[in-house]
């Protein structure tokens, strides 16, 4: 079937958008404008999207938003985040909830839809999944004792409205907020000032629906099954570790779905939603042209900082001139004596790597059906308590401090032999 013949209640969708990008999100916030913009063609009015956007970070989702398909099938309206510096607190994660409840003052909607950028649209949006009548519907369940969500976010939560909250409300998207319901919030400043305050800090979604379940109960269609508008939402247990995300899944899992939300996985799904682009591309019949940038693969900037915060595990494939790239991952180990490097790849590389001061240097391509490359380092002899880490990737180098004393606790099991 043709999607622009798929019909609605009413050919306009009745909310707005709202999402906040910020620089890390630059890698795949094309994707979900562009799946959305597919998704909506069908309405006779493109549908209105407010994105706040990191002030540094402007000029190039200007870019974004200009490409033709979402230029043609998105009204996509710009707000830079500094012009809210006054009433933020300077806290990236914190600040990205708070302006979810400010988009309040620009959408012309009496409903706006909250999506982050993980989001991916899989098929044409339907209204009836997601509205009932004038309501927007709103997932809510009890909390589940001992489950991280619960940990998390209830005692925080409860402490900045004040009172128990028997019900978590950000267990299933979408979330479609009324507008007089965040007005009414804001209106309250003392509950602002503990949202700012709270350490750790509250869920905006709690937040939100316990406060509309108590004071604006008929705002909402409530739901206590989920299901509200068929959209998969992928998380796992970031406390305790999380599976990698599958290279294998393709649109087709997700066939009774609207969308799939990449919670858990932010950091890895970037080559995945643009293998899900470019396969929607190919089945809707789309013409790429002038939209080639959004099937290339995305290159972020990085520093040795980021790169050793964590003991070098789980680390992405990194240019010598600072940009990373999302689909290649390394988990990094050493000893006393020995270097250990894992690599895998979703595409095609060569490398070089290298131990300062060390004769060894190791050579290996990976890539799609290429077993993962094990690099087995000695280390030189002396006193030196750290190395540095020399990467070469096609002629790119970088050199970072391996923090060999941290990173060594992260070995589990024997040692590869030497080569």
């Amino acid at each position: 079937m043709d999607v622009t013949q798929d019909t609605n209640a009413v050919d306009e969708l009745p909310v707005e958008f709202v999402c906040i990008v910020s620089e890390r999100d630059l890698a795949i916030v094309r994707y979900m404008l562009a799946s959305l913009a597919i998704s909506s063609r069908h309405f006779s009015r493109p549908p209105r999207v407010h994105a706040f956007v990191d002030h540094r970070c402007v000029p190039e989702f200007a870019n974004i938003i200009e490409l033709p398909l979402i230029r043609q099938w998105l009204d996509v309206r710009v707000s830079d985040k500094s012009d809210y510096a006054e009433v933020l607190t300077g806290d990236g994660f914190r600040d990205q909830m708070l302006l979810k409840f400010f988009a309040s003052a620009l959408v012309s909607t009496p409903y706006y839809w909250v999506v982050d950028c993980d989001y991916f649209f899989l098929s044409p949006l339907r209204i009836a999944a997601f509205m009932r009548g004038t309501r927007s519907t709103y997932a809510v369940e009890p909390w589940i004792e001992g489950a991280d969500d619960t940990r998390r976010w209830r005692s925080a939560t409860e402490a900045v409205l004040g009172k128990c909250i028997p019900l978590n409300g950000m267990t299933d998207p979408p979330y479609i907020l009324s507008v007089a319901v965040v007005s009414a919030l804001l209106e309250d400043h003392n509950l602002l000032q503990r949202f700012r305050d709270t350490n750790p800090p509250a869920a905006e979604l709690d937040v939100y629906a316990a406060f509309a379940l108590s004071s604006h109960p008929d705002a909402h269609h409530w739901l206590t099954r989920g299901d509200t508008g068929r959209i998969k939402l992928l998380n796992q247990d970031r406390i305790g570790g999380f599976p990698r995300l599958s290279s294998l899944i393709v649109p087709e899992d997700f066939d009774d779905c609207q969308a799939v939300v990449f919670w858990s996985y932010w950091d890895e799904c970037e080559s995945v939603m643009r293998r899900f682009l470019r396969e929607v591309f190919e089945r809707e019949g789309i013409c790429s042209v002038g939209n080639e940038s959004l099937l290339a693969p995305y290159y972020r900037p990085t520093s040795a900082t980021e790169l050793t915060r964590y003991g070098l595990g789980s680390v992405h494939g990194v240019y010598s001139d600072g940009w990373v790239h999302s689909e290649i991952y390394m988990q990094v180990a050493c000893d006393a004596d020995h270097f250990i490097l894992n690599l895998e790849a979703d595409w095609e590389v060569a490398v070089a790597v290298a131990i300062e001061g060390s004769p060894t240097v190791e050579n290996h391509r990976i890539g799609p059906g290429v077993a993962s490359g094990i690099v087995v380092i000695d280390l030189p002899d002396g006193p030196q308590p750290h190395h540095s880490l020399s990467l070469t990737f096609t002629h790119h180098k970088l050199e970072v401090p391996t923090g060999r004393k941290l990173v060594a606790r992260e070995i589990s099991g024997a040692l590869p032999d030497s080569p």
